[in-house]
């Protein structure tokens, strides 16, 4: 499987699920090795920051889904939804960057206007 992809995929900070960072580091790592040289890796990652005003958004309002933190920096959170409570952990931006950078020739990463940012590494190493 190492070499294998062009490009892999992380969508709507599926990671956060992983509750933990050691286990998302794991996945993140797994993921830069089953790139091909050449090949790019997307994540949408969740930033603890704006978990803080995640209640207040249209999303939470039509749905009633809420975000409870556990951590006074929302690093590690609640998410309550339909599918009932789920123990979710959000690293910062520098976590992912640390472990991509040193992996790719290009890194690009931009914030939405909602809650996402947008992770390019490009040109696997």
């Amino acid at each position: 499987m190492y070499g294998s992809f062009d490009l892999v995929t992380m969508f709507w900070a599926g990671y956060c699920y992983l509750d933990s960072a050691e286990r998302t580091e794991a996945l993140v790592r797994n993921a830069m090795r089953w790139l091909r040289p050449g090949g790019m890796l997307y994540i949408e990652v969740l930033l603890a920051r704006d978990l803080a005003s995640f209640n207040e958004s249209h999303f939470s309002r039509m749905n009633g889904f809420t975000v409870t933190p556990r951590t006074r920096d929302y690093e590690q959170w609640v998410y309550d939804d339909f599918g009932g409570r789920h123990w979710m952990t959000s690293p910062p931006l520098p976590f992912f960057l640390n472990i991509v950078t040193p992996e790719s020739e290009e890194i690009e990463a931009k914030h939405d206007a909602d809650f996402m940012v947008h992770l390019i590494a490009s040109k696997r190493r």
